[in-house]
């Protein structure tokens, strides 16, 4: 899963760096940092961190 995510991350910083059409950037864009999110989310929920007051 993460092999996957670092690929979509290249590919949106290609897509940024060769000026591909802006929609398309977005839409890669917006999709990995979807999926990064559930991709950690297990990582989080069910967590406590131990923050006292």
């Amino acid at each position: 899963m993460y092999t996957l995510l670092f690929a979509l991350i290249v590919l949106c910083a290609v897509g940024v760096v060769r000026n591909w059409p802006r929609p398309k950037v977005m839409a890669l864009c917006s999709g990995t940092l979807a999926l990064a999110v559930l991709a950690f989310l297990p990582h989080v929920v069910g967590r406590s961190f131990g923050i006292g007051l």
